[in-house]
């Protein structure tokens, strides 16, 4: 993982308004789970467009597919990185050019080679992430939204006290879309964390830009703490 011009060295940005980016150098040969690291320069949704691929120059980049997976797990959107005229873009399925944008912490996945590296750009989040109103009920596809590690524990669980939060579970999906971690939001004397599958308190860590998934009712909110001061 590389971060650049996001004074990320150590657990603290030395501005608001910082921009920079982050390259995943550790993607797998099928489908790495992710989502739009930073947000759109200015504030706001990352477009699809701050999502770019590279190969090294192996030609091993066209056509390559980011997919949006539902709340069921099936894909529901596909766009694909393109060489139109002489520069590489996002196409939609109907070959126009894409204009997709994710709302923070949105996830999803690129299925690609692990020779190809993804490099996302935009401004330091701000502020905490939560998909609040954009909760499903089923698989919610979220990931690390920082250019900074987050602990699992950075990731709280709010239902607004109708007591439909314990046992909710995250998910680690691997490189063939099947579940490779579970972890459970429970309650241990009194307060919720997440435990994992031997109800060992979690010491799961995600890379900045790392994807997985809450599976949760649509009354629950996700929300994932900035590690960072700014």
């Amino acid at each position: 993982m590389a971060v650049a011009g996001a004074a990320l060295a150590a657990t603290s940005v030395e501005s608001a308004n910082v921009v920079g980016y982050t390259a995943r150098e550790d993607g797998v040969d099928g489908y790495n789970w992710t989502c739009g690291t930073f947000d759109a320069v200015g504030g706001g949704n990352i477009s699809i467009n701050q999502i770019t691929l590279d190969d090294g120059g192996q030609y091993y980049i066209m056509d390559n597919c980011l997919q949006v997976v539902d709340a069921d797990g099936y894909t529901a959107e596909s766009y694909y990185y393109t060489d139109v005229g002489g520069a590489y873009q996002w196409l939609d399925e109907n070959s126009d050019s894409a204009d997709r944008t994710f709302a923070p912490g949105e996830g999803f996945l690129i299925e690609n080679l692990d020779s190809i590296k993804v490099k996302i750009t935009g401004q330091v989040p701000e502020s905490d992430v939560s998909n609040g109103d954009n909760g499903v009920d089923g698989y919610n596809w979220m990931g690390n939204p920082f250019p900074q590690t987050i602990s699992i524990n950075d990731i709280t669980l709010d239902d607004g006290g109708q007591y439909y939060i314990m046992d909710n579970c995250l998910q680690v999906v691997d490189a063939d879309g099947y579940t490779a971690e579970s972890y459970y939001y429970t309650d241990v004397g009194g307060t919720y964390q997440w435990l994992d599958e031997n109800s060992d308190p979690a010491v799961r860590t995600f890379a900045p830009s790392e994807g997985f998934l809450i599976e949760n009712l649509d009354c629950i909110t996700a929300t994932i703490a900035k590690p960072y001061t700014l």
